[in-house]
């Protein structure tokens, strides 16, 4: 008979994504979704200033749906895409490598924590 309070290792919560082309899936639209919305917020932000105001959000949402590993892939394909010439925001000066270099940790605390509490939900 098992236990009724057994451990929930192994088991996720509702909506988590399984399949690798799920969790790829998560990453491309949520990049495209941040960088899309940071385009829009220009007018108003400025045109390179605060290149990552949109890419925290999506990294959490991404980390509480489908694990930390993947929050922590969409953090580097938002790097990427800010890093790439010719996609706006664009960081050709040395003080967007440093935001660029700022953020990669600061967005690998945000995927740790939101996927924590998405397995937290199943205590």
């Amino acid at each position: 008979m098992p236990r009724q309070n057994a451990p929930t290792a192994g088991r996720h919560p509702p909506g988590y994504w399984r399949s690798l082309a799920g969790k790829a899936l998560a990453v491309a639209l949520g990049v495209a979704t941040a960088m899309s919305l940071r385009g829009l917020l220009a007018p108003w932000l400025g045109l390179d200033s605060a290149p990552f105001v949109t890419a925290f959000p999506v990294v959490a949402a991404v980390a509480f749906f489908t694990g930390v590993g993947t929050g922590a892939v969409a953090a580097i394909g938002c790097a990427l895409w800010i890093a790439l010439p010719g996609l706006p925001p664009d960081i050709g000066s040395t003080e967007g490598w440093v935001q660029v270099a700022l953020f990669l940790p600061a967005a690998f605390l945000v995927a740790f924590f939101a996927g924590q509490a998405s397995h937290a939900q199943l205590m």
